[in-house]
């Protein structure tokens, strides 16, 4: 399965449909994005360097109790 086979196989099963899941991809691609939020995932662009890393990771996470 690749990862939206796999996402999809999770949102299926009561056992792990609630799992929180983040998507951490380079893609900007609205439409891929779209498909991956539809189906109960954020989704966080991965910044070009190690300090947007550093920076955008830990708020992110923070921020989403």
């Amino acid at each position: 399965m690749d990862g939206r086979q796999t996402l999809k196989a999770l949102r299926q099963n009561p056992d792990y449909s609630n799992i929180r899941v983040v998507m951490y991809s380079t893609t900007r691609n609205e439409l891929e994005i779209n498909e991956y939020t539809s189906i109960g995932v954020d989704f966080l662009i991965k910044p070009n360097s190690y300090r947007e890393i550093m920076e955008v990771v830990p708020k992110y996470f923070s921020n989403k109790q």
